[in-house]
């Protein structure tokens, strides 16, 4: 309940307390149980002022700005007759008047009102702020929970997706319509003997190299991945028959920019269309990973042959 609601129900409880709201004419507009009993239904408030108070009244109005309000001691006449000597206060609300009038000894009042509705403010202010401070936090922990995210769905070696940030972007593929892609799984060819020769620093060198020259291969709107080990996953939204040709042949061309200390390194890739030749990303993901084994054996077939010649 705000404040001014409170105030009201006060007001309403108080015996010997007068509130009226009128317009600026003096009709009246609303009159709390103390000011009905006492001053009747009069339609408007000048009908009740004797003509001292009246003139007072009048000559008084256009000195209350709005906001504002002045005090001033009234006479009011009672029903029956009888003359109740009153000191109000007139507050002056856009194009209405509040009329807050008590009789002796309450001349506190006013200062009892008018410093509620000072706290009514230093409670809004101070909500207000406490607002701010909320949403500052709220701003604080969400930033710290995406990155919480993101370090949750990034390999913290080369800073690509982990297979929980691929399966959530292939996710949110599979909720989008209309949205065909192509996903190339990688894996190098001569990484082990890099790790066991060279070392597995060496082999981590590898891998943040090969992950940065796919980055340059991709676009922004395409995934790179590594799930793990040597393994890498490329998910390439609306890429056709061209442009998936194109990126194999630079994928395979990455790995001679790699410092593999003299050792040979080449990679095999798979490539599975959705939703053309699967009809679920994780479908399509399993192909893929079928056809990079068949690369990987047509691959080694022709290094025997080159052995053997």
């Amino acid at each position: 309940m705000s404040y001014g609601s409170l105030l009201l129900e006060a007001l309403e409880e108080i015996p010997d307390v007068y509130l009226l709201v009128t317009e600026l004419d003096g009709t009246l507009l609303y009159q709390n149980v103390s000011a009905l009993s006492t001053l009747g239904n009069p339609g408007n408030v000048s009908r009740v002022l004797e003509r001292a108070s009246e003139r007072k009244v009048r000559n008084a109005l256009p000195r209350i700005e709005r906001g504002k309000s002045i005090g001033m001691q009234i006479d009011l006449h009672a029903v029956g007759g009888a003359i109740l000597a009153c000191r109000f206060h007139i507050f002056s609300r856009t194009e209405k008047l509040v009329w807050l009038g008590w009789r002796e000894p309450l001349e506190d009042l006013a200062e009892m009102v008018e410093g509620v509705i000072g706290q009514m403010g230093d409670d809004h202010r101070a909500l207000a702020k406490e607002r701010r401070r909320d949403r500052r936090n709220l701003e604080s922990l969400r930033e710290h929970l995406q990155k919480e995210r993101a370090a949750a769905e990034s390999d913290p070696l080369t800073g690509l997706a982990n297979r929980r940030g691929l399966e959530a972007y292939l996710r949110r593929l599979s909720e989008t319509d209309e949205v065909p892609f192509a996903v190339f799984t990688c894996d190098l060819d001569g990484f082990k003997e890099i790790n066991d020769v060279l070392g597995h620093a060496a082999g981590d060198n590898v891998l943040v190299g090969f992950s940065a020259q796919l980055l340059s291969l991709t676009r922004d709107e395409d995934l790179v991945a590594r799930p793990g080990g040597d393994e890498f996953i490329i998910v390439a939204p609306f890429l056709d028959r061209r442009g998936i040709g194109a990126l194999i042949a630079r994928i395979k061309e990455a790995t001679r920019r790699c410092d593999t200390g003299g050792i040979h390194l080449s990679v095999s890739v798979g490539v599975a269309r959705h939703p053309q030749e699967a009809d679920t990303p994780k479908q399509a993901l399993h192909l893929s990973d079928e056809r990079m084994y068949v690369d990987k054996k047509l691959g080694r077939s022709r290094t025997r042959r080159r052995e053997e010649n």
